[in-house]
């Protein structure tokens, strides 16, 4: 059994327990508002009272705790098609259940969960929700629940808590598995967002969850580009109806990145393709020019060569001609001496 201080007087503190009693316990260095764990058969009595306080503090105290105990300090919504919700005082006890829509009246309707634990009053939920056949063993079925408290740090240490027992109870409700498919989903949300569902007269998680299928259309538009008409008409849809739409948003761009992913693989493999055969072209190019600047120059050498011995062989016949006129004056100079001597 959990307690709350209430006051701390020197040795002693005046607890209020979660089931509304009011008790007297040693101080053991508690602070004004903790939350401790008791033991039982502490309740308040006239005779400790009187050393605290007199009698006086007795009634000042009565009206404090009262208050305190049915004072709501959380709000947790349940939505399924049925839309619930439920107040909490601090110790996480049903003070309230009411219904959001119209299928939520014939769950409400005769649902005693007043002074549970909440994760109790969910469960009963689920138990009625089951006989009416709102919950079915569906691969979009699931349960949507969101929790408010001013205080952040309180809201994500119950919405965890919520969440794990919520889904092991509806795991192992039911023998024949009608519930094995369903997905228990669980947001701690802030109060701005409970007077936003309010205004539209929905639960704050299926505020929650409608936001998520906009955005599983994958496109630029927010909530507050829809008309009135077409955000009532997403609002009105069941849990089940908008997971399945969600999924099937979801899939398809998948696909759609899927195809853009392979159309730009396919691209620059493209462009690699080609950039590879532009080099492969500009290497043939540059091969066919260095070997057309070899052919020129051996050309050139070749009939740089062939001028050299053109020019040589002239040379040599010229020389040769000369040779042969001096060979004919010796002769004809020899031949007029041989005369002369006749």
């Amino acid at each position: 059994m959990n307690g709350i201080v209430m006051e701390v007087r020197k040795n002693q503190a005046v607890i209020l327990s979660d089931d509304g009693n009011v008790s007297i316990i040693n101080n053991k260095n508690y602070e004004l508002g903790q939350v401790i764990i008791m033991k039982k058969d502490k309740t308040l009595n006239s005779k400790l009272v009187k050393k605290v306080a007199g009698i006086a503090s007795v009634f000042a105290l009565a009206a404090v705790s009262s208050f305190a105990y049915t004072t709501p300090t959380s709000y947790v919504s349940l939505d399924v098609n049925p839309s619930i919700e439920y107040s909490l005082n601090m110790f996480d006890k049903v003070l309230t259940v009411t219904a959001v829509n119209e299928d939520g009246q014939e769950i409400v309707a005769n649902l005693e969960v007043k002074n549970l634990e909440i994760s109790e009053a969910v469960q009963k939920t689920i138990d009625k929700l089951l006989q009416e056949g709102y919950i079915t063993d569906d691969e979009n079925a699931g349960i949507v629940i969101a929790i408010s408290n001013d205080d952040e740090e309180k809201s994500e240490e119950l919405a965890t808590e919520l969440e794990q027992e919520t889904q092991e109870y509806i795991d192992e409700v039911d023998d024949s598995e009608e519930t094995a498919a369903v997905e228990v989903e669980v947001d701690a949300i802030g109060k701005a967002r409970v007077e936003e569902a309010k205004t539209l007269g929905v639960t704050p998680g299926k505020l929650n969850l409608v936001e998520k299928l906009i955005a599983s259309y994958g496109d630029t538009k927010v909530k507050a580009d829809y008309s009135e008409d077409e955000l009532k008409d997403m609002l009105n849809m069941s849990v089940k109806e908008i997971n399945k739409t969600i999924k099937e948003n979801r899939k398809s761009l998948s696909s759609i990145e899927a195809v853009d992913e392979e159309t730009t693989l396919e691209t620059e493999t493209e462009v690699t393709d080609t950039e590879e055969t532009n080099a492969t072209t500009e290497d043939s190019v540059t091969t066919d020019v260095e070997s057309k600047n070899k052919e020129k120059a051996v050309k050139e050498k070749v009939n740089e060569i062939k001028e050299n011995n053109g020019k040589s062989n002239k040379a040599n016949d010229l020389e040769q001609d000369t040779d042969e006129d001096d060979d004919s004056v010796v002769k004809t100079n020899n031949s007029k001496s041989e005369n002369t001597k006749k």
